[in-house]
């Protein structure tokens, strides 16, 4: 073996020669644990001698590196070359994921066509380090802003790319920010980044009772009288059985619910907070309602859905159908047209105008917030009654007059 000025050089049998040096950050560790040997061996002494001259440059330099330092090197290159080849839409898939873990089945639902039909199209291939706002502005031109739909997707695209910088470090600005910001102060003048959904507009009374006596399945006669006096969600009166119904006590529990469609339902969703889940006494006369309507269209079974599939009755209505119905009587009453969505509002409403304390009316919602019950209500007064109840009173004794509710119900199928 031969020993330079700096390292060893050892000829092997086949005639090649290997090389090695002492590790400079160990000095005085005998034994291969301090050495460096060069990463193959060499066909001719000079080349041996090359590589040692290379590492005792490095050494004197300051420049050298052990085997551990450029073995960190190399992974974080690695990752750092697969965090550049990283789409946008392999990051969203991330997303996605944790968000369906967390949210509610109908909200990931949506989430998720949000994404599908307005985001992946565009963004799914594009690497996410690559994304400039000049790019996202030139997006942002792409869509109609006088119609509605676009201000979730581009919530929805912010969000993530949000995510992409706080939580998984993957870039370390949103390219989104700036753009959706001039796009916001843009609209505060002509209001086009508000939500172009549907307003929220509540019935009067009269509206109420008319809506309940003409819409069509008939069926969903109970639908609108629970929905506009009650303030049940779309989703909490999907949910609703037989059992949900303590005729003894005159009490409806709202325990669970039932919230999407096709590969999205989920039969045993919990209503939308824990103060959703709440007790809620039932008026006399809306209890005859409902034992009626039990009588004609509802199962014997303890757990048979109150409001069944047409076509299924071992399956809860659609979410879509009690909507339709309800936009549909409202053009032939000649009234603006209404949701499901809009009974809620009308409930927070029509307890408001009748002087119930906002904290009954928070509790009847379900509502986990004050802020929220103001939200919803249209008309506000500081007096006490009780509330369900009264609220049933006004419109039965409104329909007295001819001109609303027609009591008792008419059976039908």
């Amino acid at each position: 073996m031969a020993t330079s000025r700096f390292g060893r050089i050892e000829r092997l049998k086949s005639g090649r020669y290997r090389a090695d040096y002492q590790r400079p950050d160990m000095q005085g560790l005998e034994g291969r644990a301090g050495r460096i040997k060069a990463p193959h061996t060499f066909a001719v002494k000079e080349a041996a001698v090359s590589w040692l001259t290379k590492a005792k440059a490095a050494i004197d330099a300051g420049t050298w590196k052990s085997p551990e330092q450029l073995a960190e090197e190399q992974e974080e290159a690695a990752r750092l070359a697969e965090a550049d080849a990283l789409t946008f839409g392999e990051f969203a898939e991330i997303s996605l994921a944790a968000r369906k873990d967390r949210h509610a089945v109908e909200t990931y639902r949506k989430e998720k066509s949000n994404y599908e039909h307005w985001i992946k199209p565009y963004w799914g291939d594009r690497p996410i380090k690559a994304i400039t706002p000049q790019q996202v502005t030139a997006w942002l031109n792409t869509f109609d802003l006088t119609r509605p739909g676009y201000k979730r997707p581009l919530e929805l695209f912010n969000a993530m790319l949000n995510e992409a910088v706080q939580d998984f470090e993957v870039i370390e600005k949103n390219p989104a920010e700036r753009p959706i910001y001039r796009l916001r102060k843009s609209g505060k003048k002509n209001r086009v980044t508000k939500s172009q959904r549907h307003e929220a507009a509540p019935l009067t009374l009269r509206e109420l009772g008319l809506l309940a006596d003409n819409i069509t399945p008939r069926d969903l006669r109970l639908w609108v009288l629970l929905g506009g006096l009650l303030g049940l969600r779309a989703g909490e009166l999907r949910g609703l059985r037989r059992s949900s119904f303590d005729f003894e006590k005159g009490l409806l529990i709202i325990d669970r619910a039932v919230t999407g469609a096709g590969e999205y339902l989920d039969l045993h969703a919990t209503p939308k907070t824990a103060t959703s889940v709440r007790t809620l006494p039932i008026p006399p006369g809306l209890e005859i309602e409902i034992k009626r309507h039990m009588e004609a269209f509802t199962g014997f079974d303890r757990e048979a859905w109150l409001f069944s599939s047409p076509s299924d009755p071992e399956k809860p209505r659609g979410h879509s159908s009690p909507g339709v119905a309800m936009k549909k009587t409202c053009k032939s009453l000649k009234i603006a047209p209404r949701t499901s969505h809009d009974l809620r509002h009308s409930c927070a409403s029509l307890l408001a105008e009748a002087g119930v304390p906002p904290v009954s009316i928070q509790a009847i919602l379900g509502h986990a917030e004050s802020s929220i019950t103001r939200r919803y209500t249209h008309a506000y007064a500081e007096q006490t009654k009780t509330a369900i109840t009264g609220l049933w009173d006004q419109l039965t004794a409104a329909s007295a007059g001819g001109n609303v509710l027609q009591l008792p119900t008419i059976k039908q199928a």
